[in-house]
């Protein structure tokens, strides 16, 4: 178990022994009970996608398709980059998509090294996630 998450069940324990009269209402009322399950199963999803495979997979298939003479271009792997994600992003929630795409970047930096592909990834999820229902949003 991490320390980050040691602290925080150790906080929230320290809080609701101290105001034990007040524990039940807090944890009633007061936790953002959709955010948390939000954000537990956007992690989920992207550590299936690592456990399973699926991201060294992808990453593997951009490698590919970015291959010129033998060796990954990098100015084509960043636009792949760029608009596979603004196009993921058009149809789904840009936050699913960073996360999900975070373990493929992730192993393609491993292989190249270059910052550029998480600016890649950046840009083409914010701006697709501006495009809605057929209309562009700003």
């Amino acid at each position: 178990m991490s320390s980050l998450l040691r602290t925080s069940i150790a906080g929230a324990a320290i809080v609701m022994l101290w105001q034990r009269s007040k524990a039940q209402k807090y944890i009633r009322k007061d936790v953002d009970w959709w955010t948390l399950l939000f954000f537990m199963f956007l992690f989920a999803k992207a550590g299936t996608l690592t456990y399973v495979g699926l991201s060294d997979r992808i990453a593997g298939a951009l490698l590919d398709l970015s291959a010129g003479a033998g060796f990954a271009s990098t100015p084509l792997l960043i636009t792949l980059v760029l608009w596979l994600s603004g196009l993921t992003s058009a149809a789904m929630d840009n936050v699913v998509v960073v996360a999900s795409f975070n373990p493929v970047l992730q192993s393609l930096t491993a292989h190249l090294g270059t910052p550029a592909l998480w600016w890649a990834l950046l840009f083409g999820a914010a701006y697709g996630g501006q495009y809605d229902d057929g209309r562009l949003h700003g």
